[in-house]
């Protein structure tokens, strides 16, 4: 039924709006002294990506690895394993950062295709089925390819329509954190009179 619903609008292919092929990063050279962090898959937290304070590649290591280099603008999938796969994340900062070979790497073109509204497409059902129903693999060794990535089919509309939808949804998702913050307080009010009948 979603194969239906997706193929009764007007879609495009992930490798229309691409500024250079889908690619995953590259096994890192870890180097406790390096300054450069790296990006695995626990660091995608599918809302914001968990710059690593503990592991780490040196320049020389930055510099010979052009494909795990990270870009500000650019989008990660999560590409190995059940628990992890499909997780996907937009980098906001501009830093310098490498991803290791299980996370794939989206650079889009963003005069054909809004980032953001990419990445909440794949966080909806309509996205997600399709990273559901290509992966590969036994259960515990599964993976996502590029070349599947690259065909997955996303709405084609404009990027003022896009931009309306992210809108909406920031604006969903900070009344979220509003309600999440009012509840985090009322719980440590109660943690203090539990305290307070304790003394």
């Amino acid at each position: 039924k979603l194969m239906n619903f997706l193929d009764s609008i007007e879609t495009l292919q992930v490798k229309d709006i691409l500024l250079k092929p889908v690619h995953r990063g590259a096994s890192p050279k870890y180097n406790p002294d390096g300054e450069i962090p790296i990006v695995k898959t626990g660091h995608l937290k599918n809302g914001y990506i968990e710059i690593s304070q503990e592991e780490f590649v040196d320049y020389d290591f930055y510099n010979s690895s052009k494909r795990s280099q990270v870009k500000q603008g650019d989008i990660l999938i999560a590409s190995t394993g059940k628990v992890s796969l499909g997780k996907i994340d937009l980098l906001e900062e501009d830093q310098d950062l490498v991803a290791d070979g299980h996370v794939s790497i989206v650079r889009i073109d963003d005069e054909k295709y809004s980032r953001q509204f990419f990445a909440y497409f794949f966080r909806s059902i309509l996205g997600y089925f399709q990273i559901e129903r290509d992966f590969t693999g036994a259960t515990n060794q599964i993976e996502l390819y590029a070349d599947e990535i690259s065909d997955f089919q996303i709405p084609n509309i404009s990027l003022k329509a896009q931009q309306k939808i992210v809108d909406e949804i920031k604006s969903e998702l900070d009344k979220q954190e509003e309600t999440k913050n009012k509840i985090e307080s009322e719980r440590n009010k109660i943690d203090e009179i539990i305290r307070s009948f304790n003394k």
